[in-house]
């Protein structure tokens, strides 16, 4: 081998290195995910408001503990208790119930 190739595959050799401790880092940081958020982050990563927050909390929707609670004066949400709120609330929303209700009278009537 000549002088070339051994810094042609010394390069190479570096661009692989490179590529499997980005690899190393993405995968390290996809490992961490926190589970509670403080309100303001949730706010950010939901594009739900303050307010609406608050509206649940107040009516019940949303239980401390559950859903969100308090430390230190803040409010943290928890992100895989809502998704499951949401995923139950779709199951059992009024509006859906209504649609799927119209939904089998038209078939009823069209049969």
């Amino acid at each position: 081998m000549n002088m070339g190739e051994y810094k042609m595959i010394e390069a190479l050799v570096q661009r692989l290195e490179a590529a499997a401790q980005d690899v190393a880092t993405k995968t390290a940081a996809a490992a961490y995910s926190m589970e509670w958020v403080k309100l303001d982050r949730y706010i950010e990563l939901s594009g739900d408001t303050m307010d609406a927050v608050q509206a649940r909390r107040k009516t019940g929707k949303w239980l401390d503990g559950d859903q969100c609670k308090m430390v230190d004066g803040r409010l943290w949400i928890s992100l895989p208790a809502v998704q499951e709120w949401i995923e139950r609330w779709e199951q059992t929303s009024p509006l859906r119930a209504a649609l799927s209700s119209a939904r089998a009278s038209k078939a009823n009537r069209s049969a």
